[in-house]
């Protein structure tokens, strides 16, 4: 059966998999096809977390042709600065929007400007992508962690219509509208 993935990216990924595969081995999967280590996986069916690894996608009323949502856990041990990303190999690169993941938390704001201001290649980027940020981040505290909580409502925001449209898809799976917007994206 075909199973389509919607990562919190907002990419689709369509898979075929057997009924009775189980959620571990389908999480090893996607592993390969998003980038996303298993332990790191959540997935979730009509906004509930599938939980059982061991489960089988039909003992989770998973059906032919469901949008299953991925979204990335957080580790524990992770701060809320996820503005790294080593994929380019030209050094670290900043991504504003995760930037903004965990805004909402002055403490955690202040954790993200101190790491800003102490890592010249982070301050680089980020003012060649948000200028103002950066600036805010250098010489005005509290405008930064304005800034931070802004753009933290925004992403917040944006997954929130992302989640509304995934419930309107799977609402009604013989709607042709929502089936070209679903393999559109």
């Amino acid at each position: 059966m075909r199973v389509s993935i919607l990562t919190d990216q907002g990419d689709i990924h369509t898979i075929e998999v057997d009924s009775q595969m189980e959620l571990e081995n389908i999480k090893a999967l996607l592993e390969a096809d998003c980038n996303i280590p298993a332990d790191e996986q959540v997935l979730l069916h009509n906004n509930i977390e599938l939980q059982d690894p061991k489960s089988t996608l039909e003992a989770n009323s998973i059906a032919p042709d469901d949008i299953l949502t991925l979204q990335r856990r957080s580790k524990k041990q992770r701060t809320n600065i996820a503005a790294i990303n080593t994929g380019s190999g030209a050094g670290p690169s900043v991504h504003p929007g995760q930037i903004a993941q965990g805004g909402g938390d002055p403490h955690n704001a202040e954790q993200i400007r101190q790491h800003v201001i102490s890592n010249p290649s982070m301050l680089r980027q980020l003012r060649e992508t948000q200028p103002e940020l950066a600036d805010a981040a250098q010489n005005n505290p509290n405008r930064f962690h304005e800034m931070i909580r802004e753009l933290d409502v925004q992403r917040r925001s944006a997954e929130m219509a992302r989640l509304q449209e995934i419930n309107q898809l799977n609402a009604d799976p013989f709607d042709l509208e929502a089936q070209r917007r679903t393999f559109s994206h």
